[in-house]
């Protein structure tokens, strides 16, 4: 029983995850659409590391940085719904 909840609280996890993720990626174009390639690229790289960093931060904290299957699909779901919300309502134009 035990582990079934540490795997329940990784799937809530990585879900607001993909929310927050998500809701950052948003934001990122918005600010770098108007800037030079060059610095685009070079703050994709540090988007991407830190997302990472993070991702695994949760990880570990949750569940000892197990990696499984349904962390990617729980990120992709979260990522998803907000794209979807934020399309209906248009947060962020």
């Amino acid at each position: 029983m035990y582990s079934i909840m540490i795997e329940i609280y990784s799937f809530i996890a990585m879900f607001l995850f993909g929310l927050v993720l998500a809701f950052c990626l948003n934001i990122y174009i918005k600010i770098t659409a108007n800037m030079k390639s060059f610095f685009v690229k070079l703050i994709d790289l540090i988007f991407g590391l830190a997302a990472g960093v993070i991702a695994f931060y949760i990880l570990l904290f949750i569940n000892w940085g197990q990696f499984r299957f349904y962390i990617i699909l729980a990120i992709l779901m979260g990522s998803t719904l907000y794209l979807m919300i934020n399309q209906k309502l248009n947060f962020i134009k």
